[in-house]
């Protein structure tokens, strides 16, 4: 329910900070989606762990536990949303789709052609 809602805003407004780097983020609609986008200007995601981020116990931070990413697309997943992971130059950016209802999330190529990055 919305405390799994609650995790998931805390970890993607919090990981951005943690790996360094200015700090956007937004919120918009978009038909029956909403759209949660949080970015940084740090160092971005190294390419060798890009497909595994969303894998418990992947991390590149000194004594990080690898759990926060796996936490936040479980609880996402538990909405029927989806997380889009995006390597920006420098930085990263985290959208996150929840559908307004139980449905599952609905993306389109509009709203989903300006992603590059991992899908999960």
């Amino acid at each position: 329910g919305e405390s799994r809602v609650g995790h998931v805003h805390v970890d993607v407004c919090v990981m951005p900070a943690e790996a360094g780097g200015a700090r956007k983020g937004g919120v918009r609609w978009e038909g029956d989606t909403i759209a949660i986008s949080v970015s940084d200007d740090g160092p971005g995601i190294p390419l060798d762990v890009r497909n595994t981020l969303f894998e418990p116990f992947v991390t590149t931070k000194i004594g990080g536990s690898g759990l926060g990413l796996p936490i936040v697309h479980r609880a996402v997943e538990a909405h029927n949303g989806v997380v889009f992971v995006d390597a920006l130059n420098p930085g990263a950016r985290f959208t996150i789709w929840l559908p307004r209802n139980q449905a599952r999330a609905t993306l389109t190529d509009q709203n989903t052609s300006r992603f590059t990055g991992v899908a999960a």
